[in-house]
């Protein structure tokens, strides 16, 4: 279920590109024939599916899209659903059906989230959505300084973009999606795994005649139940629609929860034992299970590695030296393999979507094609038949 469907002529792809990633950083989910059509479905019965669980559609009228048939037939069905809310992209009229509606008008736009005629819109999805999405102040809202501030990091923010851009060539929001709705269910299930792992060493600690009890009741008061809430919050529309937010606090709570286990077991196994590094280095590699962003997994790696240090410098037993530079350089290479394994797997997942984009985008115009073409075919029969009623 996506908070917006967008309706548009192929002509407009471009247009129509830049407000999808606009809506997206926005915090709104969107649909678009482009990432949500499957194949061996119906075309006009996804599309219908498609207006029905959005909130609201938004139609771009453009000099091409007045003439598409398609266009008209979902604009039509999204006003008999009261969804509609008509976007003016070229200054071109709407159809006489749609004349009454007020459209947004994105004639201006520079194709910036932070541009006024978007913050326009932005401001009416967040009254038909119930939920205002990241708008920045304006400006009779904010002072000079802060202006000056906002300056810098929008400087920052555009040379950061640059080099992600150069990274990770931008592709449409089916992309976006695979990370959300497709794969969120990993992490769901390492929940579910991992609290079955630590109740089932938490009983057997317990029955065992040498077990910790202060590791135990860690286990079955605080890992458990920590597990268990985070498993609850993975089925919320907050958490699919943050996934890489979530993913990255699952991780660290991981993480802080391995620390503090580590910390109890500290006098059977000190550091000097490698046993805490290798327990460390378990959690890095397991980190490459999760659906993470290459960004997303260096920040969690980085996270790691800081919290292995600061283990090894507070351990109760001394680590020479070169046996620290040894455990370092292991949980840093664990850190990198996590890194690599990250960034191969979304530039292979960029790639497939960028020729999946290609043979949607042919596609779809053979189809607009075929119809204008069998539309054609039935006006020039209609006088043949009528000459035929007469006769």
């Amino acid at each position: 279920m996506s908070d917006i469907f967008i309706s548009y002529s192929r002509e407009d792809s471009k247009f129509v590109e830049a407000l999808i990633i606009a809506l997206i950083d926005y915090g709104w989910s969107v649909w678009s024939d482009k990432s949500g059509i499957s194949e061996g479905r119906p075309y006009d019965e996804q599309t219908e599916n498609a207006i029905l669980e959005a909130t609201v559609a938004l139609v771009i009228w453009s000099q091409s899209s007045v003439k598409s048939r398609w266009v008209r037939a979902e604009a039509a069905y999204a006003l008999s659903r009261n969804k509609l809310i008509p976007i003016i992209a070229d200054g071109s009229d709407p159809p006489l059906q749609f004349l009454h509606i007020q459209g947004v008008n994105l004639v201006d736009w520079r194709r910036t989230n932070d541009d006024a005629a978007f913050k326009k819109l932005a401001s009416v999805l967040s009254q038909r959505l119930d939920r205002v999405g990241r708008i920045p102040q304006s400006d009779n809202e904010t002072n000079l300084p802060a202006r000056t501030a906002a300056s810098s990091l929008s400087g920052a923010f555009s040379f950061w973009k640059s080099l992600r851009d150069a990274a990770f060539p931008p592709v449409s929001a089916g992309f976006e999606q695979y990370y959300t709705n497709r794969t969120f269910f990993i992490a769901q299930f390492t929940c579910v795994f991992g609290f079955f792992l630590v109740t089932l060493f938490g009983l057997l600690d317990f029955f065992a005649p040498s077990g910790g009890l202060d590791q135990t009741r860690f286990r079955l008061i605080v890992t458990g139940p920590s597990l268990l809430i985070l498993l609850a919050l993975s089925f919320t529309a907050l958490a699919k629609r943050h996934s890489q937010t979530f993913l990255m606090i699952f991780g660290c709570v991981l993480m802080l929860l391995v620390y503090k286990t580590t910390k109890m077991v500290d006098g059977e196994f000190p550091a000097t034992t490698g046993a805490p590094t290798t327990t460390f280095l378990i959690m890095m590699v397991l980190g490459t299970v999760l659906p993470l962003r290459t960004a997303n997994a260096a920040a969690l790696g980085l996270f790691a590695f800081l919290a292995h240090e600061y283990y090894i410098f507070k351990a109760s037993v001394p680590v020479p030296p070169p046996l620290l530079a040894g455990y370092s350089i292991c949980v840093a290479s664990s850190w990198m393999a996590l890194v690599v394994g990250s960034y191969f797997r979304e530039s292979v997942m960029r790639k497939s979507y960028q020729d999946y984009d290609q043979a949607s985008s042919k596609i779809a115009e053979l189809k607009e094609r075929l119809v204008g073409l069998a539309v054609e075919r039935n006006q020039t029969s209609l006088p043949n038949r009528s000459l035929r009623n007469v006769k």
